[in-house]
């Protein structure tokens, strides 16, 4: 009987506990190599800024980039710089990769380049016409073409 009155007033304080501090639960899995921790923060820095450095050398242009190249290239691990893109880019990698190449893309057109816009997006890197009217959608709210006219429109007034 007294043991079953300890359990069950062990259990009622573990329960308590947890509902008082559920964070802390959390951060014993980070600590055990299932979170953030599990890849060091200046290793990350230090890919990120090669990634970057290859993304100003255009290499999102190229249709068929692809992390595992990528990692390849920097001698990480596919996780390793997946992490770092999700968590120092802010974006996961075909995000990050598709947001430079519409960067690209809306560069060229300030430029005002002379091409079609679907010539345009294939040279920024988009292998698509789907892709690349997704992608634009997404993050501009509308159709290339449309921010086209509105574009337009503004330069005439």
């Amino acid at each position: 009987m007294i043991l079953s009155l300890l359990m069950s007033s062990l259990i009622l304080l573990t329960s308590t506990f947890i509902m008082i501090y559920p964070d802390l639960f959390t951060v014993s899995e980070r600590l055990a190599g299932r979170g953030d921790n599990q890849f060091p923060e200046s290793k990350c820095r230090e890919l990120l800024l090669h990634l970057e450095q290859r993304m100003e050398e255009g290499a999102f242009r190229n249709p068929d980039l692809s992390l595992s190249d990528l990692a390849s290239e920097f001698g990480v691990n596919n996780n390793l710089l997946s992490h770092t893109v999700n968590c120092y880019g802010g974006r996961g990698f075909r995000s990050y990769l598709n947001k430079k190449r519409l960067d690209y893309f809306l560069k060229e057109l300030e430029k005002g380049d002379a091409r079609s816009l679907l010539d345009m997006a294939f040279d920024a890197g988009f292998s698509s016409k789907s892709t690349f009217n997704r992608v634009f959608h997404e993050e501009k709210g509308m159709s290339p073409t449309e921010y086209l006219r509105r574009k337009e429109n503004f330069m005439e007034n």
